[in-house]
């Protein structure tokens, strides 16, 4: 997220401040380590990803923007002071919408938890606690720490093996006994021979397989998250499917988990940006950008054959103003370079863009 590209476009004057405005973040340590934060809490936390902003005067325009912590904030439910967030060591503060923007992922509908998210970790949590408890396992096996289930003793004493349980945990937290438990002595007084079993509570299932389990573990979080699973582990084509599969996989991650947070985040800092700037993030990467020349020009050759029409008559299908036109609507050149005035069609995307076209055009003589 915070290696994303993006660009601020206005007028030259308040381009360069709200762009230093954005590289100043978090008081100055940069918007790199800004945006890491938010990323972070956006994918970690339900709350998700808080930024402070900071105004010039009450209701003023923006000046600064600082990361917060999502895990000391939450929802009152007042229409006036929404958030209630307590800093380390101090009393609580109540902020007012104008004092922050939030952007959480799969927001709740029922009103009682007032907008708090499902984040991906959330999401995912039954199995990271599968993945961790095989983690655990192999610790009590390879390592010297003892695992957990029934101890059955018989001919020794509870007292002498909890004095030998605390011994044996002194030398186990010794450098040299952190991994190599060494040799336990339990001396029977009797003419019976002491013994010691332990039955663990948990087991790993049978016929399990490792590697399966931990690619399908993966799998399932990359699912989640809305992600390619090789962003997370290193798999194979095969367990997958083919090679086209695995290309579409990524083509349609592209579009999913991958901008979930960077567009959620672009549409809350615009509410905070003038009318008359445009913040977005890079989107498409190479591979996108030569998919958009190779339609753009399919549709150029398209409307040529239309306006050029039968070679043999001599005599075209349209003229060379509905040829323009027919370019402006696909968006293959731009709409000031024809003498009518094309049919407009609004967007979110298109929205800043026509502040910036009217803002030129008043400033224009």
């Amino acid at each position: 997220d915070s290696s994303r590209g993006w660009t601020l476009t206005g007028g030259r004057n308040q381009v360069y401040r709200y762009t230093a405005l954005l590289h100043a973040a978090n008081d100055g340590r940069g918007w790199r380590q800004y945006f890491r934060q938010q990323g972070l809490s956006f994918r970690a936390t339900d709350m998700g990803a808080v930024t402070e902003l900071g105004r010039q005067g009450k209701s003023g325009p923006l000046r600064a923007i600082y990361h917060t912590d999502s895990a000391r904030c939450k929802w009152t439910g007042k229409i006036a002071k929404p958030l209630e967030y307590t800093p380390a060591g101090d009393n609580s503060q109540e902020w007012s919408a104008e004092d922050f923007f939030n952007v959480c992922s799969m927001p709740s509908d029922d009103e009682e938890f007032f907008g708090l998210g499902y984040c991906a970790t959330s999401r995912a949590l039954e199995l990271l606690k599968l993945l961790y408890g095989v983690l655990m396992h192999d610790q009590e096996q390879v390592g010297a720490r003892m695992p957990r289930g029934l101890l059955l003793l018989r001919n020794i004493s509870e007292t002498q093996w909890e004095d030998a349980m605390i011994a044996r945990d002194a030398a186990l937290n010794s450098r040299d006994r952190r991994y190599f438990g060494g040799v336990m002595v339990l001396a029977g007084a009797g003419a019976d021979e002491p013994d010691a079993k332990i039955v663990a509570l948990s087991q790993l299932p049978a016929n399990f397989n490792r590697d399966t389990f931990v690619d399908q573990v993966i799998a399932g979080y990359a699912l989640v998250n809305g992600y390619d699973p090789r962003e997370f582990w290193p798999m194979s084509g095969g367990n997958l499917g083919t090679a086209r599969e695995t290309e579409t996989q990524h083509e349609k991650a592209a579009t999913k988990g991958v901008l979930e947070f960077p567009h959620a985040y672009q549409e809350m800092l615009q509410q905070e940006l003038p009318d008359s700037l445009e913040f977005a993030f890079e989107e498409r990467d190479e591979q996108g950008q030569l998919l958009e020349a190779q339609v753009a020009k399919a549709w150029a050759d398209a409307i040529r054959a239309l306006y050029k029409g039968d070679p043999t008559m001599g005599v075209g299908l349209i003229s060379r103003d509905e040829a323009r036109t027919m370019l402006v609507d696909q968006g293959i050149i731009p709409p000031e370079w024809t003498e009518f005035e094309e049919e407009s069609q609004a967007t979110d995307e298109e929205e800043a863009r026509m502040s910036r076209l009217r803002e030129r055009a008043l400033e224009s003589g």
